[in-house]
């Protein structure tokens, strides 16, 4: 068969290939890890589909790619082992951002704050700073980082602590009156007394903490991509926006939802790159 042929040939497939709709190259697709069942973060429907915070704003940076993602179900506790066998491309379930996660992954800027939210009744005691806890049964779901805190400064505060063996049951102890307020994730919190009108949000400690996207170890092309999108929800208000959806408030000035980083990364923990960098908002 002649060159010329051969040309021919592949012009005429090419064009009954765009007659019928088909793409010249498949989508890419990121396959990403997530717990879910999460609230309100990453959450199963009853379809067999997920939703929540990080599927909106995941979804939201997928369409600014141009690119597919695939959400893997994955038990945290062996989300960062997939990712390191590569059967995921990085993570979107919630992960606080420090120094030690920073030296075993590469991370990217913030997206959320990782704060702590005291949960009260609507006719609860009122709590407007540290020292209003004299006195008061706090609930707390026994051995997660609320515990933690809350143990740390017992003692100063005066106040007592009952752990319960999960959240939801440390929530009821507070509805049942059992317990003066329970402490929770700042956006757990949120989340929690919008669907329980018995209950609402009360005083919120700083933890100086946020939530980032975790990516392997050297992935720092797929991460600066990622990042350039990231930031663009951030500075055109979707990001707020599926915000105030799921937590029913708007964003507080200090939130990391709001903050656009100047480089890559998160400033402060290992793998941070300086060197300004244009978000992509094409």
């Amino acid at each position: 068969m002649k060159a010329s042929e051969n040309l021919q040939g592949l012009v005429a497939t090419m064009a009954l290939a765009l007659a019928l709709g088909v793409p010249a190259a498949a989508q890419e697709t990121f396959r990403v890890g997530a717990d879910v069942g999460f609230a309100p973060h990453v959450m199963a429907t009853p379809d067999g589909g997920t939703e929540g915070f990080n599927v909106d704003l995941i979804n939201a940076i997928a369409e600014r790619m141009g690119v597919e993602v695939e959400i893997v179900n994955v038990p945290y506790s062996g989300i960062f082992a997939e990712m390191d066998a590569g059967n995921i491309d990085f993570i979107i379930a919630p992960t606080t951002g420090n120094a030690d996660r920073a030296s075993k992954v590469l991370v990217s800027e913030g997206y959320l704050n990782n704060d702590y939210r005291f949960i009260i009744r609507q006719d609860g005691p009122e709590i407007n700073s540290l020292d209003d806890l004299r006195g008061l049964k706090l609930a707390v779901n026994r051995g997660n980082s609320n515990d933690v805190w809350l143990s740390e400064r017992q003692e100063q505060y005066g106040y007592e602590i009952v752990r319960y063996g999960s959240n939801p049951d440390a929530i009821q102890a507070v509805i049942s009156g059992q317990a003066d307020a329970n402490l929770s994730g700042s956006t757990v919190s949120a989340w929690l007394t919008q669907q329980t009108p018995a209950l609402e949000g009360s005083f919120v400690i700083k933890t100086g903490f946020s939530y980032f996207h975790p990516f392997k170890k050297g992935d720092t092309e797929l991460r600066d991509r990622f990042e350039r999108h990231l930031e663009c929800v951030k500075l055109d208000g979707t990001l707020a926006t599926i915000y105030e959806k799921w937590f029913g408030e708007p964003p507080r000035p200090d939130e990391a939802v709001l903050r656009a980083i100047v480089g890559s990364g998160e400033p402060g923990l290992e793998g941070y790159d300086p060197t300004p960098s244009v978000p992509d908002c094409g």
